[in-house]
Parts: C-alpha cells; sequence; structure tokens
C-alpha cells in the first residue's frame, strides 16, 4: 500500500511540479473585504506547495524523498502533532526524519493548552515568510482541513464571547 500511495503521489508531484511551484499562491481576489484573510499572502505573493491527505497515509515519506532541507521546510497542518507528547496515534515525523528536512508547527505547545484554526493561521503565515525570507520554499503538509482551508480563505466571522454564558458554563 504504501509503494503504491508513494508512487502515486510521485507522479502526481511530478507531473505538477514545473507549474504549481511557479504559479504564486494569491488570495486577494478570493478575500477581498475580507480582513480575517491571510494577511501576508494579500500583500507578498508568495508560492506554497500544499500537501494534504489523511494521516498515516505517507506524506512524511514522499516528503523525505521528494524534497531536501537545502531548499525545503514543512510547515504542519496537524491539529495534533502542535502538541508536545503527543506522539502515538498523529504519525508525527521522527527527530530523524525533522532533521533530514525542517519541520514547523511540531511539539510548540503543552497538551493542556488550546490551539485552534486561528493560532495556526497566525503561526503558519509568520513560518511561510520566514522560510520564504531564508531562500528557502515553504511546504504545507497535513490532514486538518479546516487549518488549511482557514489558512487559504481566511477565519471566518465570528461572534463576539458572552461572558455571561461562559460564566455559567463553567
Amino acid at each position: 500500500m504504501m509503494k503504491v500511495l508513494k508512487k502515486t503521489m510521485a507522479k502526481w508531484y511530478l507531473s505538477l511540479h514545473a507549474s504549481f511551484l511557479q504559479t504564486k499562491l494569491s488570495i486577494e481576489s478570493k478575500n477581498k473585504g475580507n480582513s480575517s484573510a491571510s494577511q501576508n499572502f494579500i500583500h507578498s505573493k508568495i508560492p506554497v506547495l500544499l500537501i494534504c491527505a489523511a494521516t498515516a497515509t505517507g506524506k512524511t515519506d514522499f516528503l523525505l524523498s521528494t524534497f531536501n532541507k537545502t531548499e525545503h521546510e514543512i510547515i504542519s497542518a496537524d491539529s495534533l502533532q502542535v502538541y508536545k507528547e503527543l506522539s502515538i496515534g498523529t504519525a508525527k515525523p521522527t527527530l530523524a526524519e525533522r532533521s533530514c528536512l525542517p519541520h514547523h508547527l511540531i511539539d510548540i505547545i503543552e497538551p493542556k493548552e488550546e490551539f485552534g484554526s486561528g493560532d495556526f493561521v497566525r503561526l503558519a503565515d509568520q513560518a511561510v515568510l520566514d522560510i520564504w525570507n531564508r531562500g528557502k520554499k515553504p511546504i504545507i503538509a497535513g490532514g486538518t482541513g479546516f487549518f488549511i482551508k482557514n489558512f487559504l480563505y481566511g477565519l471566518p466571522p465570528t461572534p463576539a464571547v458572552d461572558e455571561a454564558i461562559r460564566s455559567d458554563l463553567q
């Protein structure tokens, strides 16, 4: 199964490589008037490759066999890999794998802390700019579709928190 997936992903990547990496990701046209959109991308068009698939489908193996650390860095779009000490069941890249290809947004918060889509968008924007400014190509890889959707199209509008209701619920 892994061989088939890797072969399929490699074939897909190679067919899109030339055009996709040269295409500038610009969400400006999709987000006119949306102030919560990824501001960094509205003002600077940076090419970002997205590798999206479910947990434990071979994304890490594919990334390690296809990209190199001198040119690329990975931004994890996984809602569980951000948590320290939660390695079982998350298919988190090992330290050895992360030394072969730098990964961002892995093991960054304690399990008792909250981490939402807004946090991901803010930190992913910062990571993309940092990677790009160092002359490397950012790749967002993961399976948390909500994170990826909000990164691309901006956060949805949300109502203000009613502190009285929150207090009653606690």
